[in-house]
């Protein structure tokens, strides 16, 4: 049997920042690397679940989940640059390391922790894809969701289907200023809506259902939004108003908006914690 290799402390730093546990199983504790790993991908999970869940509150848990998990893995790293000074002081090896490779992997390692590591990866994966928190902009929206209110965002809802009649959806206005707003769906593509007397009309039909949009009473304002005044949606479009009905600007002022433009569904407020719960 040829003679072990000295385990490099700096480098199984740099592996466990890299994945949680990689550092361990380079030093030969494969499974305590494994382990680490396994718990990592719980408190994922556990965290997804208070994220993903639309009925499930967003309490003070939350928070202490983030920190755990935070704490846990700077734990992992520091055990794994330990794990591998033990393994050398196990077999009687020397750790041999010139000085420009000590450099280089400590480089490697602030790099890894301030630019880019998979931990990075799945965290930017899941706002770019799947769900994004978001601040409410402005009241039009009231009372169900009140400016200055943090919301989950899902942003795969709609990739497959287009969105319900009722649910909250964020877009970008058509006038290319990149901002974001909030509306609910009202009218679907193909339909013919108008508003009259605070009601919505769906092809000539009072829209008695769903509740949350026949117990509010619209406004005849802006030019879509007059008494008498009849728009057909086209295909891929929708018509979106906001529940405070007196202040929102939404399709009544610039019509119906492409599907292209809507960036999710919201469905549960995040922030603050007092009014944390589903968005119905």
């Amino acid at each position: 049997m040829g003679k072990a290799k000295a385990k490099e402390p700096l480098l199984a730093v740099l592996l466990s920042v890299i994945l949680v546990g990689l550092g361990q199983i380079y030093s030969s504790r494969v499974l305590r690397g494994v382990s680490f790993l396994v718990i990592r991908i719980l408190l994922i999970a556990a965290g997804l679940y208070f994220i993903l869940a639309p009925t499930v509150k967003i309490n003070s848990s939350l928070y202490l989940l983030l920190l755990g998990s935070l704490a846990f893995q700077i734990f992992v790293i520091v055990d794994s640059y330990f794990c591998a000074k033990g393994y050398n002081k196990a077999n009687h090896i020397k750790r041999e390391i010139s000085l420009p490779k000590r450099i280089a992997l400590i480089a490697a390692i602030v790099l890894c922790i301030s630019v880019f590591t998979p931990s990075h990866a799945i965290p930017l994966y899941i706002k770019t894809n799947i769900v994004q928190s978001i601040k409410v902009p402005d009241a039009a929206m009231a009372p169900t969701m009140l400016k200055g209110d943090t919301v989950f965002v899902d942003k795969a809802v709609y990739k497959k289907l287009g969105p319900a009649r009722a649910d909250v959806v964020v877009y970008r206005k058509p006038d290319k200023s990149g901002n974001t707003y909030m509306a609910r769906v009202i009218g679907l593509p193909g339909e013919t809506i108008e508003i009259s007397n605070g009601k919505v009309l769906i092809n000539g039909a009072v829209l008695h259902e769903p509740e949350v949009i026949s117990k509010i009473y619209y406004d005849n304002r802006g030019t879509k939004g007059q008494e008498g005044n009849l728009v057909k949606i086209p295909d891929g479009s929708y018509f979106v108003l906001g529940d405070n009905s007196t202040s929102s600007k939404d399709s009544r002022f610039f019509g119906c908006i492409n599907k292209t433009t809507i960036m999710g569904k919201a469905y549960k407020i995040f922030l603050p914690l007092n009014r944390s719960g589903a968005i119905k």
